[in-house]
Order: C-alpha cells, then sequence, then structure tokens
C-alpha cells in the first residue's frame, strides 16, 4: 500500500509543478493499484478524490466521470453493491454529473448513496 501511496505523493508534487501528463499517469496507476491489488476501499477513495479534484482543475469533468464509473463497477464486483466502500465513490459522481449538466445522472447517483447511508 505504501506504494500507492507514494504515487499519490508523486501525483500532488507532479500538478505542483505543473506536469499535468505525469500526474494523470501516476494517479490513475494509483487508483488501478487500490482497486485491482490492494482492494483496499479507503485508498480506493482517496486514489479517486485526488484524480477527480484533478480532472476538475484541467477541465476535464468527462474523464472524471468515466474514472469514477469504472472505480464503482470495480468495487462493486468486489465487495457487492451495498458496500459502503461505494459511498465515496457514488457522491462525487453525484457532484461531477451535476457540474457536467446530467442533472437525471446526478439524482441517480444521489439515490444510490442515500441508500447506503441508510443502511445500518
Amino acid at each position: 500500500m505504501d506504494d500507492v501511496r507514494a504515487a499519490l505523493a508523486q501525483a500532488r508534487e507532479q500538478q505542483a509543478r505543473a506536469d499535468f501528463s505525469s500526474a494523470e499517469r501516476s494517479l490513475l496507476l494509483a487508483l488501478e493499484a487500490a482497486i485491482q491489488i490492494y482492494s483496499d476501499p479507503g485508498l480506493v477513495a482517496e486514489a479517486l478524490q485526488m484524480l477527480t479534484t484533478f480532472y476538475r482543475q484541467t477541465s476535464q469533468l468527462e474523464g472524471a466521470i468515466a474514472q469514477a464509473s469504472w472505480a464503482a463497477e470495480i468495487l462493486k464486483k468486489r465487495f457487492g453493491s451495498g458496500h459502503a466502500a461505494l459511498l465515496p465513490v457514488y457522491r462525487s459522481l453525484q457532484q461531477l454529473c451535476l457540474e457536467d449538466g446530467q442533472a437525471g445522472e446526478s439524482e441517480r447517483y444521489r439515490i444510490l448513496a442515500a441508500a447506503l447511508e441508510a443502511r445500518p
């Protein structure tokens, strides 16, 4: 897991240097490792949050939505559709879709997130 955290730190440094191509690559690798290798919901949420923030800052909402959707699908396959790890992903998708003018999709993710929050 240290390699994922190192990739996230490296991405922060690359963003600070305006090396956006390398930062994006580091973030994508960190997200993939968090999901595929470690299956760690906390790392997934952290990597996804950084990646969606990066895409927002670089005006790439479609990329952010695509990556968040991919992460949601992988998490559902690994942990099941009712797992709490999906909550931050659904909240991110809700906000991203709203920002992208997709009110219907935003509402769908709001409902999914609310259903997870309501679980005991």
